[in-house]
């Protein structure tokens, strides 16, 4: 701008100075207009710019202010899904343990309901009973077994599988045979050994405390034995007899009837007559 014209200068000065001053004004309007125009670019192309950076983040807008506008909103709104996105996230975590544990707990019930089952299979009535008559007879093998060692001089010994009695002849090698191959004194030997180990177990095998065996008759089978072997089983019958229990024998040799008090049938073409013969 030119310097102000001093107080009372003449008309054509003053003429001069507002024509220099218009141009200098004229001057500043023109370099103003430019700069405008050069921050509108640069607006525009700073405008542009963002816009391609924001992409389709926010919504359509016209200005620079409404773009700063939007993705503030956009940002606002974008923390508050982080913090409610966190906050499933962990109650689906605490779910998904939760299932886990159920899982875990049914698969335990499902263990305890197949255990459950099977016992209830294994306890039925039949069940009950075959378990109970296959372990009687595991017992009673056991001790008949010993038993019969002591009757047979150590030959032989008694086992018990699938419900049957097997002879192990320990002077043959362990060998295993059914029962029903021995000799007729052999079979009677595990007979007898057989019974007397009943009668030492019948208390034992029975449900009820009071169950005892009083009484015992052995009926034939010693004409098949020797002398030694019927000497053996005298001494077992008179062992068994000594436990306040009754045992009786029937027989027809004289030998085993002379060891004991008896009763014996004298037979005549009048009939028979019992006769009691004390030793």
């Amino acid at each position: 701008m030119p310097p102000s014209p001093p107080d009372g200068a003449d008309p054509g000065s003053l003429l001069d100075h507002a024509a220099r001053a218009a141009g200098a004004l004229d001057d500043l309007a023109h370099r103003l207009d430019g700069e405008a125009a050069r921050q509108s670019v640069g607006r525009d192309a700073l405008f542009e710019s963002a816009a391609a950076r924001v992409g389709g983040l926010v919504g359509p807008v016209d200005s620079l202010e409404g773009l700063a506008e939007a993705v503030n909103e956009a940002c606002r709104a974008a923390t508050a899904e982080v913090a409610a996105t966190a906050e499933r996230a962990g109650s689906m975590a605490e779910r998904l343990g939760r299932k886990k544990q159920l899982a875990e707990e049914a698969g335990q019930l499902e263990d305890r309901s197949r255990l459950f089952k099977a016992l209830a299979l294994e306890l039925r009535a039949d069940r009950l009973v075959a378990f109970l008559q296959a372990e009687a007879l595991q017992l009673l093998a056991t001790a008949g077994s010993d038993r019969l060692g002591a009757l047979s001089g150590g030959r032989y010994r008694l086992v018990c599988r699938d419900d049957e009695f097997l002879a192990v002849d320990t002077w043959n090698g362990d060998e295993e045979r059914s029962v029903r191959t021995l000799s007729g004194g052999e079979t009677f030997l595990a007979s007898l050994a057989l019974a007397l180990a009943l009668a030492d177990q019948v208390r034992s095998l029975s449900v009820t405390d009071r169950a005892r065996l009083d009484s015992l008759f052995l009926d034939e089978g010693f004409g098949t034995l020797d002398e030694e072997t019927l000497r053996v089983v005298v001494d077992a019958i008179e062992r068994l007899a000594g436990d306040g229990r009754l045992v009786g024998v029937i027989t027809h040799v004289s030998d085993l009837a002379d060891q004991f008090p008896r009763i014996e049938v004298d037979k005549s073409p009048r009939g028979s007559r019992l006769r009691l013969v004390r030793t």
